[in-house]
């Protein structure tokens, strides 16, 4: 079922069609085995939004950022969550998904001014 998501994800264009800084965590999360501390997370693609200000940033108030936070992009496709592991807050790719993402990206081609 992880693969065929993936898969689907790929074919319908829909990780293509993300913007490059949501494909470049993705990725990053990928190669780091689908785990990452939070701080880790945050410190390469920047502070997430607190919470009180996403209500507001989704139209309920003032206007929204162009591109809203990889983290919540990542989370909206169900490619990312947050969970604790070994007693960290952690960045972490669904176990399932981890292999096909790994193959996704040894296919794909490395995210322009990014590592290969």
């Amino acid at each position: 079922v992880a693969a065929h998501l993936v898969s689907r994800l790929s074919r319908q264009g829909l990780l293509e069609m993300q913007p490059e800084e949501t494909v470049a965590a993705l990725r990053d999360l990928s190669h780091a085995g689908g785990i990452l501390p939070f701080d880790d997370f945050t410190r390469r693609h920047g502070a997430e939004r607190p919470r009180k200000h996403r209500a507001l940033a989704a139209g309920e108030g003032e206007s929204s950022a162009a591109t809203p936070h990889p983290l919540n992009r990542l989370r909206e496709l169900g490619l990312a969550t947050e969970g604790t592991v070994a007693g960290r807050e952690c960045v972490l790719i669904p176990r399932e998904l981890r292999e096909p993402l790994e193959k996704y990206f040894a296919k794909a081609p490395p995210a322009p001014g990014g590592p290969s």
